[in-house]
């Protein structure tokens, strides 16, 4: 009967739907490359323990709130699809428990032979314990991308609080840190461009009323970056 049920490799599962899962992140609102991943996520298969570890499945549930109808639709079918998963394989789960009640029933007239049998569960234990390890890793990945996500939101409310949109000066300066920052660690876009902002509305308050120090504490600022070991 477990034949009929294709067989999944959570180690690789999990590394695809992290790495889908941190291009989401980085797609800000680019529709068309969100659809792609979305639908490339479609063709990932799932089980309970790779949607738990990688807790994909709550940041479904926001893009099936997505303004975008043509998201919102391929977020809420990933849902439903693997609602469905999750529901099969706990009635796939049931025989299982039965039939693992069973092979213990039968084991105690073996009892003279309790020497060879205790060297076979060893060994099945060493071979559960490879990917366990690696599932563990993918979860600490994770987690951390978690962190990240969880930051992301505050950074997009200090974003939206302090960016320059009226003042073209000041927009050029806070978005030419943001690429210098961006270049340092490309993994985290809100959060260089989050710097970058702190960055020039400190320098703001500073020289406030001092325009020409404001602009030349601005490309010292940014030349200091570009020479940078971490830009060469």
């Amino acid at each position: 009967m477990e034949s009929s049920h294709p067989v999944i490799n959570e180690d690789s599962n999990i590394t695809m739907i992290i790495d889908i899962s941190k291009k989401l992140d980085n797609s800000g609102e680019m529709i068309e490359k969100i659809q792609q991943l979305l639908k490339a996520l479609d063709n990932v298969q799932v089980n309970t323990n790779i949607l738990k570890v990688t807790r994909i499945g709550k940041k479904m549930t926001k893009y099936a709130q997505h303004k975008f109808p043509g998201i919102s639709k391929l977020a809420s079918d990933l849902v439903a699809k693997w609602k469905k998963e999750v529901q099969l394989e706990a009635r796939r789960a049931g025989p299982r428990t039965d039939a693992s009640s069973n092979v213990g029933r039968a084991s105690p007239p073996r009892e003279p032979q309790r020497t060879e049998p205790t060297a076979e569960p060893a060994k099945e234990e060493e071979d559960r314990s490879v990917p366990k390890s690696r599932v563990r890793e993918a979860d600490v990945e994770y987690a951390e991308q978690q962190k990240l996500e969880e930051q992301s939101e505050s950074f997009d409310e200090y974003i939206s609080k302090h960016k320059a949109r009226d003042d073209k000066a000041r927009r050029k300066i806070q978005e030419s840190i943001h690429k210098c920052l961006l270049k340092q660690d490309p993994s985290n876009s809100k959060k260089a461009e989050a710097n970058a902002i702190k960055v020039e509305v400190g320098l703001f308050k500073l020289y406030q009323g001092k325009p020409a120090d404001y602009s030349n504490k601005a490309r010292t600022i940014l030349a200091n970056l570009m020479r940078s070991d971490d830009f060469k």
